[in-house]
């Protein structure tokens, strides 16, 4: 690709891990289709732990799937970093891009028809500096339709809606000026938590006077946790990256147990409502709500297992359970 980009895109390739190939492979598919009809100059950069993944096979998926590196319209190269993961790849990814704008997918996620257009449209106002896209729980079977419904993201959105006056954003769908994410990137947390730094740092920039554009025009659908095993690591490390959050600000000792218990009373609270009220919007049986609340109970009940060990032996757990 001769031409400089105009945006860069930046493609973590850690999640497919747990999500299966297949989902990476398709999600390559549908962001190729929308670059080749992109009014844009981009460029496409992949990021992996050469140790976690087999770069060979991924530069063939990516040549089947993009085409040859130099492609017109856009071209990509694949960048490893070894020993680097999850938040640490988006923050390599930055540091290569050539681009003003930098758009994060996550390898896991299938973007739909239009999300690269509609993901970086926001940035016409000179105002905007993160574009957050509308993340969505896959809701095929009573197994997914109980996570789409309890877990934290949001259902697959019906109507358009903007808003201009953010506050977060998930770190599978989001677009940065490039400049704002190289100069505020993604915090590695020093205390073994694998997740929220995309919350920490939503509201540091909010904090800092930055803009965030919340729009569901940009959606991909996220698979549930695949399988029992990751289902339960995913639960334990949830429970356990929240404790290790809690003790980074302060907040330990004997009044740890008590704040698990009140947050999971909370948590599995609005996730039974929220199958309750929303069961039409997934197509869940009546019949199927009690399956649907033990699914999400149990996911719950483990969170409290995996908080109550990091309570007693933090260390340990802090090198455990890794997502």
């Amino acid at each position: 690709m001769n031409a400089v980009p105009e945006v860069t895109l930046v493609i973590e390739w850690e999640n497919v891990r747990l999500s299966g190939e297949g989902r990476g492979e398709e999600m390559l598919r549908r962001v190729a289709e929308q670059i080749r009809v992109f009014d844009r100059v981009v460029e496409v950069i992949v990021v992996c732990d050469p140790e976690g993944a087999a770069v060979a096979e991924l530069e063939a998926l990516l040549r089947k799937r993009l085409g040859p590196p130099d492609t017109t319209p856009f071209g990509w190269r694949l960048v490893t970093a070894p020993g680097v993961h999850y938040y640490e790849l988006k923050n390599r990814g930055a540091a290569e891009a050539r681009a003003p704008l930098l758009v994060i997918i996550d390898s896991d996620v299938i973007p739909e028809d239009g999300w690269l257009a509609a993901v970086v449209e926001p940035f016409s106002d000179p105002n905007v500096h993160v574009v957050a896209g509308h993340s969505y729980i896959d809701g095929k079977g009573l197994y997914s339709r109980a996570v789409a419904l309890g877990w934290f993201f949001p259902l697959r959105s019906q109507v358009l809606k903007r808003n201009d006056r953010g506050s977060h954003f998930f770190a599978n769908n989001v677009a940065f000026r490039t400049d704002v994410l190289r100069s505020h990137p993604f915090a590695c947390a020093a205390d073994g938590a694998t997740r929220g730094a995309c919350s920490r740092l939503g509201r540091e920039l909010v904090n800092r006077g930055f803009r965030i554009c919340v729009t569901t025009a940009a959606q991909v659908s996220h698979p549930p946790p695949n399988g029992l095993k990751h289902f339960l690591v995913r639960a334990v490390a949830d429970g356990r990256d929240e404790v290790l959050q809690w003790r980074s600000v302060g907040k330990s000792g004997w009044t740890l147990p008590i704040r698990i218990a009140r947050r999971y009373i909370k948590r599995s609270s609005r996730s039974f409502g929220s199958i309750a009220r929303h069961r039409r919007d997934v197509d869940l049986g009546l019949e199927q709500v009690p399956l649907a609340w033990g699914i999400m109970g149990s996911y719950f009940g483990i969170a409290v297992v995996g908080a109550l060990a990091t309570w007693i032996a933090p260390g340990p757990m802090s090198r455990r359970f890794r997502i």
